[in-house]
């Protein structure tokens, strides 16, 4: 069975997917099984650069 999860709350797709597919205008960016990443992985997908607690303090 396939759902889809739209969130913003990244930590609860931790909680209930087996993979998590990262699109950006329409188009597929990362296709990746929970178990082989960690939230900072997804994060730095989304944002499209590595995201540091430092280039956040940035903006």
């Amino acid at each position: 069975m396939s759902v889809i999860l739209i969130t913003h709350r990244l930590q609860d797709l931790f909680l209930v997917c087996d993979r998590i597919m990262v699109m950006y205008e329409g188009t597929n960016v990362a296709d990746r099984r929970v178990s082989d990443t960690s939230l900072s992985d997804i994060v730095n997908l989304i944002v499209g650069e590595k995201f540091t607690a430092r280039s956040a303090a940035a903006h």
